[in-house]
């Protein structure tokens, strides 16, 4: 009969987070993405609604820790777009 131990439990798990890490990559750029589109958004001030918002639910130094954060998630993009499209966009 066939033994199913820890080694073969081990591999399994190897391959099923393996298998996953293009995935998380594509999700956390597609999230960086979408985290720089509400900061932007915010910046311009073209959306009185979703300014009232965010002013509502965020202090001022939450609103400025945004837009560094946004900031160094524009690097992030720009390098993804530049350097790693079929990475980011599987062509």
């Amino acid at each position: 009969m066939a033994v199913f131990d820890q080694a073969t439990q081990d591999k399994l798990d190897a391959v099923r987070m393996a298998s996953g890490v293009l995935d998380r990559m594509r999700a956390a750029y597609g999230a960086a993405r979408g985290a720089q589109e509400a900061v932007l958004l915010y910046n311009a001030g073209t959306n009185p609604a979703f300014n009232a918002a965010m002013n509502a639910l965020y202090t001022n130094a939450q609103l400025v820790e945004f837009g560094v954060i946004g900031q160094r998630f524009n690097t992030l993009l720009v390098d993804g777009d530049a350097n790693h499209a079929s990475l980011i966009q599987g062509s």
